[in-house]
């Protein structure tokens, strides 16, 4: 079984993820951690690629990410595709939410790294990521789901987190 599941930022896809893989007995990664360094760096689109074979490599596996830099090379390999396509107004709210609670914290995130009250409202918020990236991801996920070019991967898009928990209630090992 091999899942990746994409969404707008703060659509629920670590939690998600986490469950899955609790579930499904089936590790999990996340991009974010293979993507970011120390102090926010990105890492080299080679390397980054390199980390995520390592894993997508494996016979199974469940992933949380919507890095188009690599994305493509990813799909091939999936069974299963789920897609967090929740209101704007949902990603926007926990987006605030966990950034301020991270900020009060300290809480470590993304490879360890640390949101700031100062990046909150900056031009690296994750608030204006999520305003900036939100239509362009619906729409390449929706053209995904019309032509789905790898037929080999089943895609399940959930439109609410009432609908994510009900999905996840029902699912047996099978999938």
């Amino acid at each position: 079984m091999r899942v990746l599941i994409v969404g707008t930022s703060a659509s629920g896809k670590t939690t998600l993820g986490r469950k899955l893989s609790k579930k499904l007995d089936i590790p999990y990664t996340d991009l974010d951690d293979l993507f970011w360094l120390d102090n926010w760096v990105e890492r080299d689109r080679q390397d980054f690629l390199s980390r995520a074979q390592i894993i997508t490599n494996q016979r199974s596996w469940i992933m949380t990410g919507n890095y188009s830099r690599i994305i493509k090379d990813i799909y091939s390999k999936l069974d299963l595709l789920i897609w967090l396509d929740y209101p704007l107004y949902i990603m926007l709210w926990r987006g605030l939410k966990r950034s301020l609670q991270r900020a009060i914290f300290k809480t470590p995130c993304c490879n360890n790294n640390q949101e700031s009250f100062l990046r909150l409202f900056s031009s690296k918020s994750i608030i204006w990521w999520i305003l900036t990236s939100h239509k362009r991801r619906t729409k390449t996920y929706q053209k995904l789901l019309e032509t789905n070019p790898f037929h080999n991967m089943r895609i399940v898009r959930l439109k609410s987190q009432k609908e994510t928990d009900e999905w996840l209630r029902s699912l047996s090992i099978s999938l």
